[in-house]
């Protein structure tokens, strides 16, 4: 696969930053925290799958952790966490909040690397309160623990900070497809202006490559030249093991991480998935479902040091964070969930009320830039479509942060709510859920 072309002036200028003081200005730290929990001494039920049903973990196949990084300028911090979990609740992010004493709630990104073998996050979530097959119920030992844990990663990298450089990287990986949808003739994109932060969507054919299969990385490097982390951006549901795996593991973000810290001792890798609601990985080599996700994490670490190796430097210029609350559209569910629903004996009404008690009303959207690195936390699991809009706008190095500081369900565009399907019965607030988070967006440019 071809290295991605870097335009000419960007080329100009990294060659002058190579005589320049890389490191005024810009530090860095990273901790990392077990949130492992003990499953002899507990049963706990895994995420992601509820063909599961009541079956807990039987056992540990490598352990699951939040990795945190810290970033500091002379004026302002931003952290990251990147988090072996499902999905990430906003009441866990609240709970991070409170033990951690002036730390403000858009300074702060939490992202879920949405492994299908970690603990059910849903016990973290301070709504679930009721009953549903295969999903878990609140538990506040729960919260107060992973959020504990969390807590202390970050603080630990706030004790470690040095200077460091900031590298962006990005590569064509071709190691996710579209697994819905991939059959729709024409596809609603992009969101065109019709007045300020009035949107209609419109149509035309979707590009033959989807820029969503980049793999982007942005590396934080030592004054001796070594990373001290690198966050690595990808699509990819990491849903390799199925629901038949019973025993707590990251899959391949934890993979990936484990080989590529091995090869960079004192190093961090953090994996935060981007725009993955219709994106599964191309795990096709291998016999055993362990075999595909050891060779398919090897092949993801082939393109993340490929992205290092071509990597450039660029000055920092400062931290700077936008954030949005904004207001969910009403609680909708599916047609097609109603359907399925109704079978199970529940009625429209009661699914009504049980989906507005579980679901948010509001959400929170943040943009953060650190130096010529940008990201956006998207709270939620948008699909390649949408994904593709929610990046227009910005440089084609921005990281889409899926999952990051709430779960609000999959994020179809309209057409894709109406086809329906897995996804858009995940996805609760109507057809008009994806512009409401576009422009969001659009609002913080």
């Amino acid at each position: 696969m071809q290295a991605m072309l870097w335009p000419r002036w960007v080329l100009s200028w990294t060659s002058l930053t190579l005589f320049l003081p890389c490191f005024a200005g810009l530090s860095a730290g990273v901790g990392r925290a077990t949130i492992t929990p003990d499953v002899k001494s507990q049963k706990v039920p895994l995420g992601g799958y509820t063909a599961r049903g009541s079956k807990t973990a039987t056992g540990v196949r490598d352990p699951v952790y939040a990795r945190a990084i810290v970033l500091r300028s002379e004026s302002d911090r931003i952290g990251i966490v990147s988090c072996d979990m499902l999905t990430l609740p906003r009441s866990l992010k609240r709970a991070v909040l409170e033990r951690l004493p002036g730390w403000q709630e858009d300074h702060l990104i939490l992202a879920a690397t949405h492994t299908h073998c970690a603990p059910d996050s849903q016990r973290l979530n301070q709504k679930m309160t009721f009953p549903v097959p295969g999903i878990a119920t609140f538990q506040e030992k729960a919260l107060d623990w992973t959020a504990d844990q969390i807590a202390q990663a970050v603080r630990d990298a706030e004790r470690n900070m040095q200077p460091v450089s900031l590298r962006l990287g990005m590569q064509q990986a071709g190691l996710s497809r579209l697994r819905r949808w991939q059959n729709l003739t024409r596809e609603p994109q992009p969101l065109q202006r019709s007045g300020p932060l009035g949107w209609d969507w419109v149509k035309r054919p979707a590009p033959e490559i989807p820029e969503e299969d980049l793999l982007r990385i942005a590396e934080f490097v030592r004054s001796d030249g070594q990373p001290l982390a690198v966050v690595v951006n990808y699509a990819a549901h990491p849903t390799i093991f199925s629901e038949k795996m019973l025993e707590v593991s990251a899959e391949y973000p934890g993979e990936l991480a484990r080989r590529w810290e091995g090869k960079h001792p004192g190093g961090m890798l953090l994996f935060i998935n981007g725009a993955q609601g219709d994106r599964s990985p191309i795990a096709d080599d291998g016999v055993t479902e362990e075999e595909k996700m050891q060779r398919y994490a090897g092949r993801v670490l082939g393109i993340v040091e490929r992205a290092e190796k071509e990597a450039i430097i660029y000055p920092f210029d400062g931290i700077k964070v936008r954030s949005a609350e904004i207001q969910l559209p009403p609680v909708q569910p599916h047609p097609q969930l109603v359907e399925q629903v109704a079978k199970q004996g529940i009625s429209k009404e009661l699914l009504q009320r049980v989906a507005e008690g579980f679901m948010p009303k509001t959400t929170i959207c943040v943009w953060g830039k650190v130096g010529a690195w940008e990201f956006i936390a998207v709270p939620g699991e948008p699909t390649t479509t949408v994904g593709r809009e929610l990046r227009r706008g910005f440089p084609q190095t921005t990281h889409l942060f899926g999952l990051a500081n709430d779960w609000i369900g999959y994020i179809p565009t309209p057409d894709q709510y109406r086809v329906g399907g897995y996804e858009a019965t995940v996805s609760f607030n109507g057809p008009g859920l994806a512009a409401a988070i576009v422009r969001a967006f659009r609002s913080l440019l």
